[in-house]
């Protein structure tokens, strides 16, 4: 997790600068051993490869496939949105239209249309003077809110409307949202939120029957500084996540971890990070099923002293599940 910009509009508001990546094979070691330009490292059997540079710079991803191709959204002075059909190589989509915000996350209503869930900042202090440029805000004081937008295209997206999941109080460790279908079919959403007296994030969870109108769920869903969750998998007893960690100094690099769960409250996760590299932070983890157990995965890479502000650029690589 980190502090993002919302849009060009409102781009003083938010930390990030992000720029991009040649396009070359990257060097993990999730192990604590050597580094090689593909690792395949078990974890209860899943296991990873191929990994690779995205010429595209931002940090939370949102991926989605839909009828041969593959969007792929980036927060990088607004949303930004990129087409490709192979999942690498990608083109800019110029005149697509998304809402003034940040960390999309995006659903499939059952009658076919888009719901897009953004993390936007609440307008509720000191109003600029008419004609005034744009000043920095302290993002320890801003108050954010996760909105919704529905659409019949995934390049058309406008204004949205409130969920209902809202920060209680201006602080920076709030946002970067994942949205799914659960085995019930509720929309239940996961957010990064700090409880009250914790030194470290935690991630919240909350559920809806209509898409948009959501309720906090009762407790918390990870603790001691996991971050930027998204949901591979949410079946009956057979759930799974990805995560990464806090972007404090004092717990860098951020690393990508797999957690596990039989209900979708209780979670176990991984004892040993997915990945784990000293030079460099790994967050905000998105994805897209090629075929039964396997995941292309995109992530945001910055350097590791870089974890606030970037630059950030996105990566992907293969994530299998183990054989049944």
């Amino acid at each position: 997790m980190r502090i993002k910009q919302i849009s060009s509009v409102v781009a003083a508001i938010l930390i990030l600068s992000a720029c991009s990546s040649d396009p070359a094979q990257s060097t993990v070691d999730s192990t604590g051993g050597s580094t090689g330009d593909t690792e395949a490292v078990a974890h209860l059997g899943w296991s990873f490869e191929n990994v690779q540079a995205l010429n595209i710079s931002g940090v939370s991803p949102e991926a989605i496939f839909d009828n041969g191709t593959v969007y792929l959204y980036s927060t990088d002075m607004g949303i930004k949105l990129y087409k490709s059909t192979d999942g690498l190589s990608f083109a800019q989509v110029a005149s697509a239209k998304m809402p003034m915000a940040a960390d999309p996350t995006i659903i499939k209503n059952s009658d076919g249309k888009w719901n897009m869930y953004v993390t936007e900042v609440l307008m509720n202090g000191p109003k600029p003077e008419p004609g005034a440029a744009p000043q920095p805000m302290d993002p320890k004081k801003t108050q954010k809110i996760v909105k919704v937008s529905t659409s019949d295209s995934l390049e058309n997206f406008g204004p949205g409307v409130e969920t209902g999941i809202v920060q209680a109080k201006p602080g920076a460790a709030w946002g970067v949202p994942d949205t799914f279908i659960d085995p019930s079919g509720k929309v239940r959403m996961l957010w990064v939120d700090m409880n009250e007296g914790d030194r470290w994030e935690s991630i919240k969870s909350g559920t809806s029957t209509d898409g948009i109108n959501f309720a906090v769920d009762e407790g918390t869903r990870f603790t001691d500084a996991y971050v930027d969750p998204y949901v591979l998998k949410a079946e009956a007893n057979d759930w799974v996540s990805l995560l990464s960690t806090t972007p404090a100094k004092e717990r860098l690099p951020q690393k990508l971890y797999l957690a596990w769960s039989t209900d979708g409250v209780n979670w176990q996760v991984d004892s040993e990070p997915l990945f784990n590299d000293p030079q460099k932070n790994y967050l905000d983890p998105t994805a897209y099923e090629i075929s039964p157990g396997v995941w292309r995965v995109y992530v945001s890479t910055s350097a590791t002293a870089n974890a606030i502000g970037g630059p950030y650029s996105l990566e992907t690589f293969i994530l299998k599940a183990p054989a049944k």
